[in-house]
């Protein structure tokens, strides 16, 4: 019975699709354009820390803008 009613809902789908081919391109051109906007969001936030990481690190002096690193984990079986 459920592989009925998801033929049935596929098919209305398409028949909807092929009756208006302009409305799936639309809906098409808003998701990709959301996708973008994420993007270039994610990427401007991203790149605004590192800036803003670089102005604190250039008013430190020079012996303050070390880092040490340690790690006290295990590398997966795949690295060893």
């Amino acid at each position: 019975m459920r592989g009925r009613s998801a033929t049935a809902v596929l098919a209305l789908a398409f028949a909807r699709a092929r009756a208006a081919p302009g409305r799936a391109l639309l809906a098409a051109a808003g998701v990709a354009a959301a996708v973008a906007l994420l993007a270039v969001a994610a990427g401007g936030g991203a790149i605004a820390g590192e800036r803003a990481a670089e102005r604190v690190l250039a008013g430190l002096p020079a012996a303050d803008q070390r880092v040490a690193l340690a790690w006290t984990g295990r590398l997966p079986a795949s690295e060893a």
